[in-house]
C-alpha cells in the first residue's frame, strides 16, 4: 500500500471510531487505540506528529479513564491527517451512463492531479461519499434525468450542506437553470473545452477545501465552529443518555447586536465577540465546551453539570464580561437561556429549541439577564425544608435535592425550623420525629395550623407504631423509616411539590 492510500486508510479508521465511540466500552475502545498504534504508517519519521498524539490518546486513557479525552485526540487526530493527507482535489462523481465526453472531461480532471472517484448507482455513491468525504459532487446531467433525481436527493441530505455540489451536461438553458435555483454551485457545460472546464472545477474545489480549514475553529471568536461544535455536542449528550449524567448547554445571545454595529462599527462588534468568547475559554473545565451557533450566539456545554451549578458559573462569567464596558468603550448585554438533558429529551436538537426559546421569552421580558428554562425554573422555585439534627444525614440530602433543582433549607431544631418556615414559606417540610425542644407531632401540628396545605414527611429512625400515629394523627402526609431509600423519598418529594 502506498503512503497516500495508508493515509486515506488510516483516515477513514479515524472517522469510523469517531462515528461508533459511544458504542464501545472501556476496553474494546483501548484495543481499538492499541491496533492504531500498529499501523505501518507510524513507522515512518514524517509522521511523528501523528504517533506522538496516538500515544497521548493511549497515556490519558489508561491513566486517567477519561473517554472525553480520547474523543477530543481522536478529533485532533483527524484534523491533523488532513495536513499530510491535502484534500482539496478530492472530486466524487456520479454518472449513470458510459459516455466519450465524459471520459475525456475525467482525463482532464486526473491531468490537473485531482483525485477522482467515480460511480454509477446512488448506493455505491453514497457510500463513497460517508467514506471520503469528497471536496466536491460533479453529477452529470443525462437525458434519462437519474443525474437530478439524484441531485435532489444529495440537497436533502443533510451529510451533503458543506460539500460544493456542481452539475456537468450539456443540457437546455431552462433545465441548466433548474440545477442552479436549486442550488447547484455551477453548471459545467461539456461542449466547451474540457481543460478550460477542467481549471474551473479545481479552483472551486480549493475553496471548497479554504471552507473545511475555517470550519474547526470559529475564525473570528476561536470557539469552536458550529459544525464541529454541534458534531461534539451530540457525542458528549449520547454518553449523557449512556451514563445517566447531567447535559446542561447555555444559549448566550448578544443583545441589540445589529445596533451595536451600525453605531460603533461592525470592528467593536467583533471585538465584543472576541473578549465575551475568550472569557467563556478562560471559565470552561475539562470536559467542556464552547462554539459559535451563529452571529451573535454563542453556546456553551456543561456535561455533568445540574442545571443549578450552571446558573452560577454563567453568572460569574457574565460579572467578568460586563466589567468590560469600560475597556469596550460602549453599553452592552447579553441575554442567557439555559436547558439541561430530561427524561423526555430523546435529541440534541430539541435540547437546541428550548435553549433558543428560552432566550426569545428572556428577551420580552427583560433583556440582559440569565433565564432558565420554564419546567426547571419552576422546579428551581420549590422550596424544601429539612429540619434533622444529624448534621451528616442533613447534607447528604441538601446536596442531593439541591442537585435535582430544589431551592433546600435547612434547620438543626424545630424552633429553627418555625423561624425558617413563616420566613420562606416551603411547599414541602422532611422531618425528624425527635427534635431538640420539640417532638416532631407537635412540630407538625403547628406547621399545618400556619399553612394547612404544606405537606410534611416524617423522616425517622423511629420504628413504633406510637411514633406513626402521632405523627400521622398530628397531620403528616407521610412517614418514612430509617434506613430509607432515596428514591422513595424523591418520588415522595416530586408528588408533594
Amino acid at each position: 500500500m502506498g503512503e497516500i492510500e495508508e493515509l486515506k486508510s488510516f483516515y477513514s479508521e479515524i472517522k469510523g471510531l469517531i462515528d461508533v465511540f459511544n458504542k464501545l466500552d472501556d476496553d474494546q475502545l483501548i484495543n481499538k487505540i492499541k491496533e492504531l498504534k500498529k499501523r505501518e504508517i507510524f513507522e515512518e519519521e514524517d509522521f511523528l506528529k501523528l504517533k506522538i498524539i496516538i500515544a497521548e490518546i493511549e497515556a490519558s486513557f489508561t491513566r486517567d479513564k477519561k473517554r472525553e479525552k480520547v474523543l477530543e485526540g481522536l478529533l485532533e487526530l483527524s484534523i491533523v491527517l488532513e495536513e499530510y493527507f491535502p484534500r482539496e482535489n478530492c472530486i466524487l462523481i456520479f454518472s449513470s451512463m458510459e459516455d466519450p465526453y465524459i471520459e475525456n472531461f475525467i482525463y482532464e480532471l486526473k491531468n490537473k492531479n485531482m483525485e477522482i472517484y467515480l460511480k454509477t448507482s446512488e448506493e455505491d455513491f453514497l457510500t463513497e461519499a460517508y467514506l471520503i468525504i469528497p471536496d466536491a459532487v460533479l453529477i452529470f446531467d443525462d437525458s434519462e434525468e437519474r443525474g437530478k433525481a439524484v441531485f435532489q436527493n444529495l440537497k436533502d441530505n443533510s451529510f451533503f450542506e458543506n460539500i460544493l455540489l456542481l452539475v456537468v451536461g450539456s443540457s437546455s438553458w431552462e433545465k441548466r437553470l433548474y440545477f442552479i435555483n436549486q442550488g447547484a454551485i455551477d453548471y459545467i457545460d461539456l461542449t466547451q473545452n474540457n481543460e478550460i472546464n477542467a481549471q474551473k472545477i479545481k479552483n472551486i474545489t480549493k475553496i471548497s477545501s479554504l471552507i473545511k480549514k475555517c470550519s474547526v475553529k470559529d475564525p473570528l471568536t476561536g470557539l469552536f465552529s458550529q459544525n464541529l461544535g454541534l458534531e461534539l455536542s451530540r457525542v458528549k449528550f449520547d454518553q449523557s443518555k449512556i451514563y445517566d449524567t447531567d447535559f446542561t448547554m447555555v444559549l448566550i445571545d448578544i443583545d441589540d447586536m445589529k445596533n451595536i454595529n451600525e453605531r460603533y462599527g461592525k470592528t467593536s462588534g467583533n471585538r465584543l465577540l472576541k473578549e465575551i468568547a475568550f472569557i467563556i475559554k478562560e471559565n470552561l473545565k475539562e470536559g467542556e465546551m464552547a462554539f459559535r451557533y451563529k452571529e451573535d450566539e454563542l453556546f456553551i456545554v456543561f456535561p455533568e453539570v445540574d442545571i443549578n451549578e450552571a446558573f452560577d458559573r454563567l453568572s460569574g462569567i457574565k460579572d467578568i464580561a460586563y466589567k468590560m464596558k469600560e475597556i469596550i468603550g460602549f453599553e452592552f448585554s447579553f441575554t442567557a437561556g439555559i436547558v439541561k438533558k430530561g427524561k423526555a429529551l430523546d435529541t440534541l436538537d430539541e435540547l437546541i429549541d428550548k435553549a433558543k426559546k428560552c432566550v426569545e421569552m428572556g428577551k420580552e421580558k427583560k433583556k440582559g439577564e440569565i433565564y432558565i428554562w420554564p419546567e426547571e425554573a419552576e422546579k428551581k422555585d420549590k422550596k424544601i425544608l429539612i429540619i434533622e439534627p444529624d448534621n451528616m444525614t442533613m447534607e447528604v440530602l441538601k446536596k442531593r435535592y439541591e442537585l435535582k433543582g430544589y431551592k433546600v433549607f435547612t434547620a438543626l431544631s424545630a424552633n429553627d425550623a418555625l423561624e425558617i418556615f413563616e420566613k420562606e414559606g416551603p411547599k414541602v417540610i422532611i422531618t425528624e420525629f425527635l427534635l431538640p425542644g420539640m417532638d416532631g407531632d407537635i412540630l407538625t401540628k403547628r406547621l399545618k395550623e400556619m399553612d394547612r396545605n404544606t405537606k410534611v414527611i416524617v423522616l425517622t429512625s423511629q420504628k413504633m407504631e406510637m411514633y406513626i400515629e402521632r405523627a400521622m394523627k398530628a397531620g403528616a402526609d407521610d412517614f418514612i423509616t430509617k434506613p430509607f431509600s432515596p428514591v422513595e423519598l424523591d418520588y415522595k418529594i416530586e408528588k408533594f411539590a
